[in-house]
């Protein structure tokens, strides 16, 4: 459990990212999502593990937006969130 608190700042700064490139409702964002929720669940916090797991059951089996955006178009925006 020792890695779990240092695991939650760069899983948290990835998902942010992925989502502003895709979108609250993409399903790539849906593993995203599910790293958080597992460290939460490591850490016993199960109340925050929850709705993150859920929202990555919902996102997954979402379609793919019809405006998908390509990897290329979100690489050069990885600076900004730094």
């Amino acid at each position: 459990m020792d890695w779990a608190g240092g695991a939650l700042p760069p899983e948290q700064r990835a998902l942010r990212i992925t989502e502003s490139g895709l979108g609250t409702d993409h399903p790539d964002l849906a593993i995203r999502l599910g790293n958080p929720a597992g460290t939460y669940r490591e850490l016993g916090r199960a109340a925050d593990a929850l709705p993150r797991f859920e929202w990555a059951s919902r996102t997954h089996t979402a379609p793919i937006p019809e405006q998908q955006v390509s990897a290329p178009s979100v690489f050069p925006r990885l600076g900004s969130h730094a």
